[in-house]
């Protein structure tokens, strides 16, 4: 059984396809784009290219998995979001994707066309070229050799970042982006959060004191920031946090938060190779302690 699924707002510039094991990143052909258009699952903005001959490139990932026979309706989508949510990771761009085609390895006429409702893009568009291919790769296999669902905390950051991606709102992904990171940064801490997390956060990414100052302060304006959101403030309310943080919009310090949430997942996924998150987070603060 093959899968592929279309990806919206994202380009491979240079290479036509990435082999990633068990997964290809390539063009869809033809054949597939029509069936694909047909089922509605590309989006309104695609609705006039095969007119006249013409057709656009668009992007899928393929799997090929092999199941029993009563297994052939399992659901897929858990494949293709291990993907999505590692290209997420690896860097900023709001890749998305809208739909599954089924069919046997052998007998390609036999399609079936599953439409997930994704149409919808928040955020900017996502490239990958050469210059970064190889390290996606390299990523992409440290991230597949690491079972989430063994880190609770994890999964529920990772789940939390996912969710931001369905969000139109910078007020809304805010929400995700600091539930995430109180997952990720505030083990065992009954008080004080904000001011743990914004700490914690800006000793594990800093590299010096500087960015541990300015990360700190983007967290801890966040944070309260997510504090008025979820209580009904009005709008207004934030304008003293964002000009504190020399900041335009709620939208640019989401953008921010965000950025610091990636890096905090991909390092989080690098040190549980050799350490535990309770061993992780008392290194921290043993960090924060000692002023290194």
């Amino acid at each position: 059984m093959c899968g592929i699924w279309a990806l919206l707002n994202f380009e491979l510039k240079g290479p036509e396809r990435i082999n990633l094991g068990d997964y290809i990143i390539r063009k869809i052909n033809e054949d597939e784009f029509k069936m694909l258009l047909g089922k509605g699952a590309l989006g309104e903005r695609h609705l006039l290219f095969p007119h006249g001959g013409f057709f656009k490139t668009i992007w899928c990932i393929e799997l090929k998995v092999k199941f029993p026979s009563k297994r052939r309706q399992e659901d897929l989508t858990p494949h293709v979001e291990r993907v999505i949510t590692a290209l997420r990771l690896f860097k900023k761009g709001s890749v998305q994707y809208s739909a599954i085609l089924r069919y046997p390895k052998i007998w390609r006429d036999s399609w079936d066309v599953t439409a997930h409702g994704r149409g919808e893009v928040y955020g900017p568009h996502y490239e990958l070229t050469y210059e970064n291919v190889e390290n996606f790769k390299t990523f992409w296999s440290m991230f597949k050799s690491l079972n989430i669902q063994n880190y609770s905390f994890l999964d529920v950051a990772i789940r939390r970042f996912n969710f931001s991606y369905e969000r139109r709102l910078p007020e809304d992904k805010l929400i995700d982006h600091i539930t995430a990171f109180e997952a990720l940064y505030l083990e065992g801490a009954g008080q004080e959060l904000s001011y743990r997390l914004a700490l914690r956060c800006a000793y594990f990414l800093g590299k010096d004191e500087e960015k541990r100052k300015k990360i700190f302060e983007i967290l801890k304006g966040a944070y309260d920031a997510r504090s008025k959101i979820v209580h009904g403030k009005p709008m207004q309310s934030f304008n003293k946090i964002i000009n504190k943080l020399n900041l335009k919009s709620l939208a640019e310090l989401s953008m921010q938060v965000e950025e610091y949430l990636r890096e905090s997942i991909k390092m989080f996924l690098d040190y549980l190779h050799s350490k535990s998150h309770d061993k992780i987070i008392k290194e921290i603060d043993e960090k924060i302690i000692a002023g290194g």
